[in-house]
């Protein structure tokens, strides 16, 4: 049996695991008494330095929760290919069975168990599939089967790393044929150019979720990879079909995430969260009552700072009316350029206790706007391979308008081509304001 030490980038998905299991039995339980987690590649319980893998901190949980409402039942499934490794997980997991709580473990290959396991479990008891794989997950038809049952829901982590290695290697056509169930993946794209993102989406596309919701893992230092700040290891996905689900795990995930939805190994935590994901424009035509949910998240979550962003002014205003604005909540609008000005006096007619503007990408000069009411303005350029350049007169009329009328200014960046060369200094300084000082004043 060979011992893993626990290395930073496995925290993540612990911490996440430790975070939504008990919020999501919780939510269930108002219906369902009885609920199911399932780990497909569960290990041995621990790793070689002590500390608890996934399966005795789900089993830790779920005996926290029944402590607390007895009323509640959990069967654990922990499934384990390697015999010493499931032999040494059931002598792990011995201490953690109740009446309430039912473990099992099998020494099983998943990919062959799963299919198995799926014709047992009931189909409308709730059910949470954690598939966290060294090298391939389970096949896309396994998963999709997972799925098609009525409240089931997987946690998967795609580990981009070991797949990219391996994708143009003929020897493993077989496994890669294996996990998506045919033959197309060989027609795609990503086998020439933008590899990584098209073929994460290209794997999120076969998958018949209603939902997703991919959260990037960076190689941290003591991988000790050349280049690993900024190189991907791997990608924890959350595929549902309930929108409430799917939030729940932003909610989690975005407390240990940075402005690119990405686990920082090296910022300080913050509680601001810039993010470019979390908008209620991530869908087309967003209906009126997945946006209701997303605030509804965000209202319970006050310990956090939402920043939403929006270009869709007109339908903020129409909606704004039927949303509670608590104050962790900020509401901004983008405004690239003098022609969407317009937006700024939607924005303006919003409860929202804090309004802001965005003028990112700034592509042309702004030389007034209203700011009466406006508690924060953040300025950036375009980023990318076809990035628009920004002027700097354009970013310095826009820090003028803020200085005489008392605005927080936060410089986001210049942008271009290689945003992390051309930085985010202004005049040799870096801009960093927030709207607390004003508004606490």
């Amino acid at each position: 049996m060979k011992e893993y030490r626990l290395k930073e980038v496995s925290k993540a998905k612990h911490i996440i695991l430790e975070k939504y299991f008990p919020a999501w039995a919780r939510i269930l339980k108002s219906k369902h008494q009885t609920l199911i987690y399932v780990d497909c590649f569960a290990g041995s319980g621990r790793y070689s330095s002590g500390e608890e893998g996934s399966p005795l901190i789900v089993a830790r949980k779920a005996n926290e929760l029944i402590e607390k409402d007895k009323s509640m039942k959990f069967y654990l499934i922990f499934v384990e290919k390697n015999k010493k490794s499931a032999q040494e997980l059931e002598k792990q997991l011995k201490s953690y069975e109740r009446e309430n709580v039912k473990i099992f473990v099998f020494n099983e290959d998943s990919h062959d168990f799963v299919p198995e396991l799926l014709e047992k479990i009931p189909k409308n008891i709730p059910a949470f599939f954690f598939i966290d794989p060294y090298g391939h997950p389970l096949s896309i038809p396994v998963i999709n089967k997972i799925l098609s049952m009525q409240r089931k829901e997987i946690l998967l982590n795609l580990m981009w790393y070991a797949i990219n290695m391996h994708l143009n290697n003929p020897k493993a056509e077989q496994t890669i044929n294996r996990m998506f169930g045919n033959t197309d993946w060989k027609n795609q794209n990503f086998i020439r150019k933008e590899r990584e993102n098209n073929f994460v989406e290209y794997f999120i596309r076969q998958v018949n979720a209603k939902y997703n919701f991919k959260f990037r893992i960076r190689f941290s230092p003591e991988d000790k990879v050349h280049g690993g700040e900024n190189r991907t290891k791997y990608y924890l996905i959350h595929f549902a079909n309930h929108e409430r689900a799917i939030l729940l795990m932003k909610e989690v995930m975005w407390t240990i995430g940075d402005e690119e939805g990405t686990f920082d190994y090296s910022a300080s935590h913050q509680e601001i969260l810039f993010s470019r994901t979390p908008t209620v424009e991530q869908l087309e035509d967003v209906p009126a009552h997945f946006i209701k949910s997303v605030f509804e998240v965000m209202n319970r979550a006050k310990h956090l700072t939402f920043q939403v962003l929006t270009k869709r002014s007109e339908r903020l205003l129409e909606i704004s009316k039927e949303l509670e604005w608590t104050e962790n909540i900020w509401m901004g609008v983008s405004v690239e350029n003098s022609n969407y000005i317009y937006r700024i006096n939607y924005l303006l007619q919003t409860p929202a206790k804090i309004k802001f503007i965005s003028f990112e990408p700034l592509l042309g000069p702004i030389y007034e706007f209203p700011t009466k009411g406006i508690d924060w303005v953040i300025v950036g350029g375009e980023s990318g391979p076809n990035a628009r350049p920004m002027l700097k007169e354009w970013v310095m009329e826009i820090y003028r308008i803020c200085r005489e009328n008392n605005i927080p200014f936060f410089f986001k960046q210049w942008g271009g081509v290689s945003k992390r060369k051309n930085g985010r200094e202004l005049n040799g300084k870096i801009y960093e304001e927030y709207p607390y000082a004003k508004k606490q004043g």
